[in-house]
């Protein structure tokens, strides 16, 4: 039964984002609310950024219906503070609402990031901090202490604006996301931690809805709204539930949104080379260097779902097994995927001289 109403919370939230997306593109171009152009995006021709309206919104649709239908035939809301659930979402809110704004209206990067503090802030305080972490091939783990704090706040920040940074291809930093979403919610679920996968599993709803609107060739994209959001909500919903603060939080964070936050540190990592501000813009993610090796779209997209699937479903089996060499195995991945990366970098520089 638990099983059968969780599907109904995702399934919700993949209604309402379909029914409400079509909205949004009539009043799009109803209203001229469209995607600027310039040679960094991939795109051509008028479209939509406001898909994030509906993606945070189903979501919310399906995860309260979909609470209170599991809450009358389990109880599960019992003996979960409620209040911890509302501050998460209201976090979640703001963050998605400076976005919104910024999509119609430029909002200077200071206000952006003051808004992500006030955010992560209202995540973080009621003890709500990565406090252990484990030392991977050592098997040992530290007790971090106060610094778990400063670590959580920079991780929730940095995935917020990594999975946002990544929205540069159709179908990537939605589906990127739809991954993650998925196996967050089946780690939870192993855990122990039913209202964590009830969100993530709305959240997934959500953006197969959206997924079906923003494939190549896009009907419309997620904006700052919805990836901003989504990067927010899947760092830091591992801290929501107490059986999830474990030394592993961290490992399974990262694991889940892989792609983006590696795209993001080498971006950071050149930019300051070249003597850059970390937040320049420019036309050297992933996606566009794969792309300058004759990669087409659904290549890409299909390479880096596949890393991600692998990547996440290795923290899911530890889940579901208890055995850390799934972790171990999963940290040898990650240093393979950085050398990748750094190749690819390398190879890239190489062409620009």
């Amino acid at each position: 039964m638990f099983e059968l109403l969780l599907i109904s919370a995702g399934l919700i939230s993949f209604i309402v984002c379909t029914v409400l997306i079509p909205v949004l593109i009539k009043l799009s171009v109803k209203n001229h609310w469209f995607d600027s152009l310039n040679d960094r995006k991939i795109h051509s021709g008028n479209i939509s950024r406001l898909a994030g309206i509906a993606i945070f919104y189903s979501m919310l649709i399906g995860l309260t219906i979909g609470l209170f239908l599991i809450n009358l035939k389990t109880g599960i809301l019992d003996d979960f503070p409620i209040w911890r659930l509302v501050s998460f979402l209201f976090a979640y809110f703001l963050v998605h609402l400076i976005g919104l704004i910024d999509d119609f209206k430029d909002v200077r990067p200071r206000y952006k990031f003051a808004v992500q503090i006030i955010a992560a802030i209202i995540i973080i305080i009621p003890d709500r901090s990565l406090s252990m972490l484990y030392i991977p091939f050592a098997g040992i783990t530290l007790d971090i202490g106060i610094f778990g704090y400063l670590l959580t706040g920079l991780w929730i920040i940095g995935a917020c604006n990594a999975v946002n940074l990544i929205d540069g291809m159709d179908g990537l930093s939605g589906g990127l996301s739809a991954i993650a979403a998925l196996f967050l919610a089946l780690t939870a679920l192993a855990l122990g931690n039913p209202v964590t996968g009830i969100i993530a599993f709305a959240l997934f709803g959500s953006l197969i809805g959206f997924l079906g609107f923003n494939f190549p060739p896009a009907k419309i994209f997620m904006g700052d709204s919805g990836a901003l959001f989504l990067g927010f909500a899947l760092a830091s919903l591992p801290l929501l539930e107490i059986n999830y603060q474990t030394d592993m939080t961290l490992i399974l964070s990262v694991s889940i949104l892989i792609i983006p936050v590696l795209d993001t540190m080498t971006s950071v990592l050149r930019r300051l080379r070249r003597g850059q501000s970390p937040f320049h813009p420019d036309r050297e993610h992933i996606h566009h260097k794969l792309m300058d090796r004759n990669f087409s779209e659904k290549r890409i997209l299909l390479s880096v779902y596949t890393v991600t699937i692998i990547i996440a479903g290795l923290v899911f089996i530890w889940s579901a097994t208890g055995s850390r060499h799934f972790i171990d195995a999963d940290i040898v991945l990650w240093i393979i995927l950085i050398i990748v990366l750094l190749a690819l970098e390398k190879h890239h520089a190489d062409n620009r001289q």
